[in-house]
């Protein structure tokens, strides 16, 4: 067996370009599936980090434990990590313009706290001591209170009292609530944060979030802990909350975990029996993958799955077309070595040897490939990144799993591509293997060529043609390697495609960063006042007033299009005195200018006359009952036609006939209409 690979060895060596372009094929696939594993593991790395900066780095918050019974979580085994926050109190913001928020709420938080909330600094730091104060930017542009760092604030910190009731964040101001003074402390601002995240203070909430530090070997009657579990117990986090919150054994078999989830959006203990209240972090937990919501870590996997498919199917013939050239031009020395005792297994197992070389040689450059690659990728995915959303970094992540896993896949391949060549050269006779008569067989009947073939290719390809008819199993792998190359081609750009048309539809490309909505104003001129300040700012370049109204048409006076009329037939809109409705978008001067330049046409053509958005998306069913999703025109209007309709708004009276002309039709919407699903759009100066 050893003289068999040290022949193996040599005839490598001998047909070395032969063998390169085999390694580069082992190790291009290589590369590919470390690249799809990495970019997996680097997106999930990355959305993980995203969500800790944003929502906080814990998995569940147990508001308001007893200092006593803290150990229960802290020690249990369950918990990975912890951090501990305080509620201090609350107390009269002095000057705030914002009605519904006239309090602070003073939280103290541990060391650890202030590494672990997503708490952005936009000037100064954090507070080291009881004495010190991080206030939230809100308080400034929110509530107009100038506060400055280095501000010494003497706060009277008081409860939060509804008759008896002590209320938090969760609850919004009542008139009836009052505050009931504890003690008065003086705080220096040390530091200004930028506005804490929805779930650690609600919009709806009527004190402004400010933080002191909190001294753990001096806390008070209650404090919050947040928590991280294990892997193993965020697998079964659920099981794990439900012995910490004391509830029955069954439980959850009971229950099927659904009030644990009820816990963290309102039911309290005392209407579920448990010690505590908790708030379970889904944006962070999802990403252990215990299915809370895990529906990202689904579909990365998923598109994952199916481009490594894709790539090993097609890997495997591309290399088993190298094995198979190799295996036929080595069929006469594989003869003459059954000749003289070689037996089947050790050929087959000799080309297998083959294959094991080339994968030695190939892996290793293969992972070393990915791994730059993915290297690459990630600072051009940063830079992307970066200029779409702010201070999110795309990170770099290929654990040792990944590479395990390339390499598994890689060697599955290799050994799948030389396989059948191995079958094939064992069962060659060595009679047959000297004549080379397997796969070249001349029979008595003449071999032809369509006329065709003369005609486009000459002599040559006439020849060629008849080349193949005599050697169609050596020309075999060839075709189908080429059929599946394009298959796959056409697949992946399927896939891709997929993909930006989910993007797009997710994160639709806004022509503004802000929107100021007025709705029933009283004051026309104090809302125009208001539109024209803010569009005299320095700060903006472009702006766009819009306003709009309904109008309404007969459903059957509308001309509408084929699959217009096939959608509503099927929704059984086409009914005696059902109506259509319009949207009328009056936009101003300037965008009109914009749009109507970008559309190509005149202004005085257009001014007095309506843009008619036609971006018609729907899934039209036949008579026959079968669907098909059809994007394409709704209407079946025409430059110059007129349409009319009934206008009614808050701001005007209801006008009845009005016609105007049509002087366009696109699927181009206006500034601030980008995202909007109607395909009734109507834009007028």
């Amino acid at each position: 067996m050893k003289i068999l690979n040290k022949l193996t060895i040599k005839s490598l060596k001998l047909n070395k370009k032969r063998t390169l372009v085999t390694i580069i094929g082992i190790m291009l696939s290589t590369a590919l599936i470390t690249v799809v594993a990495g970019m997996i593991t680097s997106g999930i790395a990355t959305l993980k980090e995203y969500n800790k900066k944003t929502s906080g780095d814990y998995q569940v918050e147990f508001k308001d434990v007893q200092t006593q019974d803290l150990s229960y979580i802290e020690e249990n085994r369950n918990i990975e990590n912890y951090f501990l926050t305080s509620n201090i109190g609350y107390a009269n913001l002095e000057g705030s313009a914002n009605e519904d928020k006239p309090y602070v709420n003073i939280i103290g938080i541990d060391s650890s706290a202030q590494a672990k909330l997503p708490i952005t600094i936009d000037e100064g730091r954090l507070p080291t001591n009881s004495s010190e104060l991080l206030i939230s930017k809100s308080i400034i542009t929110n509530g107009e209170v100038n506060l400055q760092v280095g501000d010494k604030i003497t706060f009277d910190v008081s409860k939060r009292l509804l008759e008896d009731k002590e209320l938090t964040q969760d609850d919004i101001l009542t008139p009836d609530e009052h505050l009931e003074s504890m003690y008065g402390k003086e705080y220096t601002i040390v530091g200004i944060m930028e506005r804490l995240n929805f779930d650690l203070e609600p919009y709806s909430a009527p004190g402004y979030t400010v933080f002191t530090y909190l001294d753990v070997n001096n806390l008070g009657s209650k404090a919050n802990i947040f928590a991280n579990f294990t892997k193993e117990g965020a697998k079964n986090y659920q099981e794990v909350l439900c012995n910490i919150l004391g509830l029955d054994a069954n439980y959850e078999k009971e229950h099927n975990y659904i009030d644990i989830m009820e816990l963290s959006t309102g039911k309290t203990k005392d209407e579920i029996g448990s010690k505590y209240n908790i708030a379970i972090n889904t944006d962070v937990l999802q990403f252990e993958g215990v299915g809370i919501n895990s529906s990202y870590i689904r579909m990365l996997y998923l598109i994952g799955i199916i481009v490594v498919a894709i790539i090993i199917i097609s890997s495997v013939f591309v290399i088993r077309n190298s094995f198979a050239i190799s295996i036929t031009e080595r069929t006469r020395q594989y003869g003459m070595l059954s000749s003289i005792g070689a037996t089947k297994k050790q050929i087959r197992k000799n080309v297998l040897f083959e294959g094991f070389i080339l994968g030695i040689i190939g892996i290793p450059l293969g992972i070393l490939l990915g791994v730059g690659v993915n290297f690459i990728l990630s600072i051009i995915l940063n830079n992307l990144i970066g200029k779409i959303i702010d201070n999110v970094t795309f990170i770099y992540s290929l654990p040792v799993v990944a590479i395990i896993f390339s390499i598994i896949l890689a060697g599955v391949t290799i050994y799948f591509s030389c396989r059948s060549s191995a079958r094939r050269a064992a069962k060659v006779s060595p009679i047959d293997a000297i004549r080379s008569n397997a796969d070249i067989k001349i029979s008595g009947k003449k071999v032809k060529s369509p006329k065709i073939i003369k005609k486009l290719f000459g002599v040559g390809g006439d020849i060629a043609y008849k080349n193949l008819k005599r050697n169609k199993k050596k020309y075999r792998t060839t075709v189908i390697s080429l059929v599946v190359s394009i298959a796959i081609f056409i697949s992946i750009t399927s896939l891709v495609q997929y993909g930006f048309n989910i993007s797009n539809q997710a994160f639709t490309d806004y022509k503004y960063n802000l929107m100021v909505s007025i709705s029933s104003a009283e004051d026309k001129n104090e809302a125009f006042n208001t539109y024209k300040k803010i569009a005299n700012d320095e700060i903006v370049n472009s702006y766009s007033v819009t306003r709009f109204l309904f109008g309404t048409m007969d459903m059957k006076d509308v001309k509408f299009s084929n699959e217009g009329k096939k959608y509503y037939n099927s929704m059984d809109a086409m009914v005696d005195g059902a109506t259509y409705q319009l949207i009328i978008v009056s936009v101003g001067d300037e965008e009109y200018q914009r749009y109507i330049k970008d559309l190509g046409l005149n202004y005085d053509d257009a001014k007095d006359k309506i843009i008619l958005v036609d971006d018609f998306e729907r899934y039209v069913y036949n008579e026959d009952g079968s669907y098909k999703k059809y994007v394409g025109d709704m209407f079946d209007y025409k430059n110059g036609d007129e349409i009319t309709f009934s206008l009614s708004g808050d701001s005007m009276k209801v006008a009845s006939g009005v016609t105007t002309q049509i002087i366009a039709s696109t699927t181009q919407k206006p500034m601030g209409f980008e995202a909007s699903s109607y395909n009734r759009l109507c834009s007028s100066k």
